[in-house]
């Protein structure tokens, strides 16, 4: 899956296969109010770490540069 190269799953973010799983984890997460926040903050932090617009700005800059030079 392409989601793994930004993300940890199951520490910053979460996925499911089938829609027994989906429902599995959505009533863990209901049910477990640390487990959910520790897993969005971690994934908040991820994207205000890798990702913000001015981060991708810069990447896209440099990936412009190292083509026309």
């Amino acid at each position: 899956m392409e989601i793994e190269k930004y993300f940890k799953i199951g520490k910053e973010i979460e996925i499911f296969n089938s829609e027994e799983e989906l429902i599995e984890k959505i009533r863990f997460y209901l049910n477990n109010d640390s487990a959910r926040k520790k897993i969005a903050k971690a994934g908040y932090n991820r994207v205000m770490k890798d990702y913000t617009l001015t981060s991708q700005l810069d990447k896209a800059a440099k990936l412009i540069k190292s083509k026309v030079a």
